[in-house]
């Protein structure tokens, strides 16, 4: 999936998912599909908020900062699979039982979680 975000520096992707959140926050989106990432660390959680697509041709019609965030998404858990972190999805119908992904997939509304590297042993 071609990636506005490989053009654009930390600072330029920063801002964008900056105005993206806000967005979210203000409830601009309000009735717009959206799919969360929710990234677990040692930090605390981080939570990205995506849009749906209906296709990977339809990723150039949204806006950029959108754009920036489909990217993001898809960066963001190539990266965590890549580490073998452990990346699950809320499983079909509400089901407890959580289904483990390893791609992104910004036609499908997805609540997604990234869970951090374990530590020691």
């Amino acid at each position: 999936m071609p990636s506005l975000i490989a053009s654009m520096s930390p600072d330029q992707i920063d801002a964008a998912v900056r105005r993206y959140s806000a967005r979210v926050a203000a409830g601009e989106l309000a009735g717009s599909p959206l799919s969360t990432i929710r990234l677990m660390g040692g930090s605390g959680d981080r939570v990205i908020y995506v849009p749906r697509i209906e296709s990977p041709d339809a990723l150039e019609t949204l806006d950029p900062d959108a754009q920036v965030m489909v990217g993001l998404a898809d960066q963001i858990i190539r990266e965590a699979a890549a580490r073998r972190r452990t990346i699950v999805a809320q499983a079909p119908g509400g089901t407890r039982t959580p289904v483990r992904v390893h791609v992104f997939d910004p036609t499908t509304v997805q609540s997604l979680l990234v869970l951090g590297a374990l530590a020691g042993g």
